[in-house]
């Protein structure tokens, strides 16, 4: 809870960091993410916690698994909120 300002912060400042490399394929990929950004921060905690509850197992790559499939969710979900509301 008191972490969320100094978060931000570097955060930004890393975001900022790697954005002004110009390596382009990244900051594309970077564009790209943040169509569906929100909808893959209301999904990501759902899917890291059913996939770690079914794995049983903490993992460097049962969490890149469950980033993948967070990232993919929250893609799908994006593009069913805009069907949905369209």
């Amino acid at each position: 809870m008191f972490n969320d300002i100094p978060s931000l912060v570097v955060f930004l400042s890393l975001s900022l960091l790697v954005y002004s490399l110009r390596i382009s394929c990244l900051n594309r990929f970077v564009k790209y993410t943040n169509c569906f950004s929100y909808e893959w921060y209301l999904v990501h905690w759902l899917i890291f916690m059913i996939v770690f509850s079914i794995s049983k197992e903490n993992s460097l790559m049962i969490g890149f698994i469950a980033l993948l499939l967070s990232y993919f969710t929250g893609l799908y979900f994006k593009k069913v909120m805009n069907y949905i509301l369209k």
